[in-house]
């Protein structure tokens, strides 16, 4: 009868793990600090459930002397070249193979354009955008060309990267099999929701991904047309296929709406905002990114948690791990008794205690079971159950991978994909990466 019960619970775990995937979360490396690289447990958790980067990691100050909170931490992008090539090396030694592969930011004015300064070709800079991954012990997996201004002086005209650019970067990309593969992302400051349907037609056949940049503020007072752009890529057939990338930058600012909040709390808030305002399908979307950064002056790196792992913390990890531990509440995948979707209130938005919700076969309204998770989830190999029992771990084609007893589950000589653990009679689905 175990052996029945298990399998049923396998199939239905199966299903759900074909029609649904989880947004994800990007870490933005601007304004990592260089003793991140020695202080791998502060933020162990999100660094194994990451699924991205933002690769712009040397031409920052190395110093934010005027930032307290930081207390003017070295960031990655200080010392010698020799130091920021090792420092990086091991920085990214340390995530998991997909999360090592990011996005690497190019700029019109970087290259050659009519009119302007000295430049390299495209196909140049491409050459040398690749061989700087290769040294810095990074991999490229999506490609961001933007529109800027030379010099970022506001009277300088913003060069565009034209449709023609685009074939140039697509064509040099497939050229070689080891990087055919590579995403083309586009930066959607220019557009409205017009302009970007019309570009989407011109250009569209050589964008994979979009971003939003997505400062709560400026989609509440919908800068830019961000909001009917956002319904745009949730309900546009043509669009289902793209990536969206929510850029958030975190710093030490206020939003004047939500006076006294901090980073986490406002971020968190809008995050409840996009699912009380779009609906949460949409979320439940590995196609839905959320990329977290930082800038002058930054917020800071780490701690993720506190309270003996109780609480979150207002940094960028603490933030993260937040997002996504709490996934299936901020996606909207909770029900509530009557059958409705579990929505957060404020008050949870702004929280810092760290609960995990997780979806099981069980009725959480029986008491006998007390609130079982894993974690982190997605995890590259080491799980922590929130108890300590006898428990047995299949793959999705029902054959057990591996058991035991207690709460620590080693996955990582297992390939990469969806597991499901059982424990008495309780399940959970694990995503190894």
């Amino acid at each position: 009868m175990k052996n029945v019960q298990i399998a049923i619970v396998i199939v239905a775990l199966m299903f759900s793990a074909f029609t649904s995937s989880a947004y994800e979360l990007w870490l933005g490396c601007t304004k990592i600090p260089k003793a991140s690289i020695d202080k791998p447990g502060t933020w162990d958790m999100t660094r194994s459930s990451i699924t991205g980067t933002n690769l712009n990691l040397v031409s920052f100050n190395s110093r934010d002397a005027d930032n307290p909170i930081a207390n003017a931490e070295e960031t990655m992008g200080s010392g010698n070249t020799k130091e920021k090539v090792d420092n990086w090396n091991v920085f990214f030694d340390r995530l998991s193979e997909i999360a090592k592969s990011g996005m690497a930011p190019i700029a019109r004015t970087q290259v050659e354009y009519e009119g302007g300064p000295e430049r390299p070709t495209i196909e140049e800079r491409l050459e040398s955008e690749f061989l700087q991954a290769e040294k810095f012990g990074y991999k490229i997996g999506s490609l961001m060309p933007y529109a800027s201004k030379l010099g970022e002086e506001p009277g300088n005209p913003t060069i565009i990267f034209s449709n023609d650019d685009l074939r140039r970067i697509r064509e040099w990309l497939d050229s070689d099999p080891e990087t055919a593969g590579v995403k083309i992302i586009t930066n959607l400051r220019l557009f409205n929701k017009n302009s970007f349907l019309a570009d989407l037609e011109d250009r569209g056949q050589y964008i994979d991904s979009y971003t939003f940049e997505a400062a709560p503020e400026k989609f509440y007072e919908d800068r830019g047309n961000r909001q009917a752009m956002l319904e745009t890529f949730i309900n546009n057939p043509l669009l289902q296929d793209k990536d969206i990338i929510f850029q958030i930058p975190l710093s030490i600012w206020e939003y004047e709406d939500e006076p006294g909040a901090t980073n986490y709390q406002i971020v968190r808030n809008f995050m409840k905002w996009l699912g009380d305002e779009y609906g949460t399908e949409w979320l439940q979307s590995d196609r839905v990114k959320f990329l977290i950064t930082t800038y002058s002056p930054p917020i800071p790196f780490y701690p993720e948690v506190s309270q003996n792992e109780r609480l979150y913390r207002n940094t960028q990890t603490g933030l993260m791990l937040s997002l996504i531990e709490q996934e299936p509440l901020f996606a909207g995948r909770l029900k509530n008794p009557d059958g409705s979707v579990k929505r957060p209130t404020k008050a949870k938005a702004y929280s810092y205690k760290r609960t995990i919700d997780v979806i099981t076969d069980v009725d959480e309204s029986d008491d006998e079971f007390e609130t079982f998770y894993a974690a982190p989830n997605p995890t590259i190999g080491q799980l922590t159950l929130s108890l300590s029992v006898a428990w047995r771990l299949f793959n999705l084609q029902g054959t057990e991978v591996n058991e035991g007893f207690g709460r620590d589950v080693d996955m990582g000589l297992l390939p990469n994909g969806i597991y499901v653990l059982i424990a008495d009679d309780r399940s959970i689905r694990i995503n190894k990466q």
